[in-house]
């Protein structure tokens, strides 16, 4: 098995970029050292599948583990107008326990305020599911967290294309 100093350090990367390649060099290391195969790996970080938002990082930080699972975006995926969108967001919960979910936020790739949207639910909350109509600056990807009460966090993402862009004024 591998020793963890063992490990390159791959210096003169971004610290991003080096964070994962050490990550995946270690579960390299693991998979190896124990014989394990792939019903073994833990599941993918957003981290690793999409670009961080910078409001993201400033709501949740850059340490949460963000798993891309239970939570399912409602959109078209070809818009005409971007200035009217209807939107659902749903997620898969029992709303009982530690499975509920406390809050559910939306961030926008390319919109000049990200932060969509942010709905919250009470312990009287029969499901995790909410509707609104947004404004997209433009083609991009949406991303929506949810937060559940014992503090885990699940992603879901949706592409949408528009052709004719809202958002442009900054408002």
């Amino acid at each position: 098995m591998l020793h963890p100093s063992s490990i390159p350090d791959f210096p003169g990367l971004q610290p991003a970029r080096r964070r994962a390649l050490q990550r995946l060099a270690r579960g390299g290391a693991v998979l190896i050292g124990t014989g394990a195969g792939l019903a073994q790996a833990q599941p993918a970080s957003i981290h690793d599948h999409l670009p961080w938002i910078p409001a993201m990082r400033d709501d949740l930080g850059e340490q949460r583990r963000v798993l891309r699972e239970r939570v399912t975006i409602e959109v078209s995926p070809l818009v005409d107008n971007g200035n009217v969108v209807p939107i659902g967001v749903r997620v898969e919960s029992a709303m009982q326990g530690n499975d509920r979910v406390r809050t559910l936020k939306l961030y926008s790739e390319k919109n000049p305020q990200p932060r969509v949207a942010t709905f919250h639910f009470s312990d009287y909350s029969p499901e995790a599911r909410a509707a609104t109509r947004i404004r997209l600056n433009g083609s991009q990807r949406l991303v929506a967290i949810a937060e559940m009460t014992d503090g885990r966090l699940y992603a879901g993402v949706a592409e949408v294309v528009v052709t004719i862009t809202a958002c442009i004024d900054g408002a």
